[in-house]
């Protein structure tokens, strides 16, 4: 999806910019920025590589944008090994795919070019071993043939609007000059960034019920559950007759607080005299 492609963007930027707070000379927000870090480096460790892969599979950017944002977040010093890293990972993906490649094609090509049967003495023991060497498409050697990951590295970056461009459709439309790379593009474009708001993900507020909370009874449970259904349809309109009782209830705590001592001495005497009468 491009949304999961240009997610790496703002991962990175916000990495960045978590780093450079932890480093402030305000303690204030120095110490607020070690707290998001800290929160934020677990989603980091397990997001990082797939989206990197996917933002590396976008022919936009490839593996030059890789290098910016991790010269960016790790510096001149140590982005050449987490970059090397990246590189590991996405050839042994390739690898893997390259293998699974292999093996349907051969498949499909023994079946589609079956011969006739020869005798069993014709064929030797290590004539499996000597096939598998011939035809191996993924091997070290390569006889002089590119890979399609070696292919696509080369080309030079597309050029083309953000708002015009789907990723997914110039995969499928190149799927005949990159056949195993697409097969990867498709599996790791399809998967998506998060199921959970990022509201949710990164709220401030606790989810876990506090010992106080624990102890109430289900009356007052329910009472609270009410009350903020209550409130809830009370400013959507829904409910104008609790919206009304709601705003009795302010206007009689407003005029509590605006009542003075002399004004409840008043007010006491006035009671007294008229229990007397």
């Amino acid at each position: 999806m491009l949304e999961k492609v240009l997610f790496y963007k703002s991962f990175c930027e916000i990495k960045a910019l978590i780093s450079e707070w932890c480093s402030s000379a305000d303690d204030t927000i120095k110490n607020m920025a070690n707290s998001m870090n800290a929160k934020f480096e677990k989603y980091w460790k397990k997001s990082n590589i797939a989206l990197a892969v996917a933002f590396f599979l976008d022919p936009r950017y490839k593996k030059k944008a890789i290098e910016f944002y991790m010269r960016k977040i790790y510096g001149p010093l140590l982005y050449h090994g987490k970059l090397a890293e990246f590189t590991v990972v996405v050839k042994q993906m390739y690898e893997a795919y390259a293998s699974s490649f292999s093996k349907s094609s051969t498949g499909h090509n023994s079946s589609a070019n079956a011969e006739p049967k020869r005798s069993d003495f014709m064929v030797e023991e290590d004539d499996d071993d000597f096939q598998n060497f011939l035809y191996d498409t993924h091997g070290k050697a390569g006889e002089g043939e590119i890979r399609d990951l070696d292919k696509y590295m080369a080309e030079p970056l597309l050029r083309v609007p953000s708002d015009k461009f789907d990723v997914l459709s110039w995969w499928k439309t190149h799927q005949e000059v990159y056949p195993i790379l697409s097969l990867l593009a498709r599996d790791v474009l399809a998967v998506q960034v998060s199921t959970v708001a990022s509201e949710s993900a990164f709220s401030a507020g606790g989810r876990v019920v506090d010992p106080f909370r624990s102890r109430l009874e289900p009356e007052m449970v329910e009472a609270l559950v009410c009350t903020k259904d209550w409130v809830a349809a009370s400013r959507k309109g829904c409910n104008k007759g609790v919206a009304s009782v709601l705003n009795d209830l302010e206007v009689a705590e407003t005029l509590c607080a605006n009542l003075t001592l002399e004004d409840l001495e008043e007010q006491e005497k006035q009671f007294s005299s008229d229990d007397e009468e």
